[in-house]
Parts: structure tokens; sequence; C-alpha cells
């Protein structure tokens, strides 16, 4: 689903209503309709988004645990490199591969399945 597509249009007119006749339940009215968008690209990806935010909040309320500061730091370096790592593997793992493939002789065939699997980044992921 595209943000220029008819399929978008009717999803939000219908989620606007609904965002206002629920006001207590406008976060999960926007993170259900969120998730459905990302999933109507690759629903695959949708596992990657939801593991990397369940991480990324396991990371933040572990800093504002109120834990010494080397524990702080350490939760917040796990995130950032959680979330840089999984943003360099969908991105650039790929244009790594074919590029080592172009220069070694014979490794085209041991990079395709990677690039095949890595496939496109998640459309939240970037």
């Amino acid at each position: 689903m595209l943000f220029n597509s008819f399929s978008f249009l009717g999803a939000f007119a219908v989620l606007v209503p609904v965002y206002y006749l629920l006001p207590r339940w406008r976060l999960w009215v926007l993170t259900a309709a969120s998730l459905a968008f990302y999933a109507s690209f690759t629903p695959a990806h949708l596992l990657v988004l939801l593991g990397l935010s369940a991480a990324t909040y396991l990371c933040g309320v572990q800093m504002g645990a109120g834990l010494p500061d080397s524990r702080r730091r350490l939760a917040l370096t796990t995130g950032v490199l959680a979330n840089l790592g999984a943003l360099a593997l969908f991105k650039y793992a790929g244009f790594a591969a074919t590029s080592i493939a172009d220069v070694v002789p014979g490794m085209a065939q041991a990079v395709d399945p990677l690039v095949r699997a890595l496939g496109s980044a998640p459309a939240g992921l970037s």
C-alpha cells in the first residue's frame, strides 16, 4: 500500500473517524494502523520491526530504571548497535556481497542466495 494509492485513502478514511471516536485508545489505534501499513509491503518484515521495537523498548526501560551509569550506557549502546546492525544488514549486506562477488572470481554463486534472502529492507527500517 503506497501513500498515493486508493487503498491507502480508504484505510485513512476509516482510521481518522476511529481515531477520534476512541480517544482513550488512540495510541493503540495508530500502532495497529502503522503495523498494518508496514505489513502490507512484506509481512515477514513485520517481525523484524516488532523485534527491533521490542529490543529498543527494553533498552529504554533499562536506561530509565535508575541503574548505575555504566549499565545505562550499556543499554544505550546495545540499543543503538542493534538498530544500526539491522540497518546495515538489510540495506548494505547485499551491496557488499555483490561488490565482493564482482571482485573475487567464483563468488557469484555463493553470494546470490544471500542477496535474494535479504531482499529489500523493511519499509520502516531506514
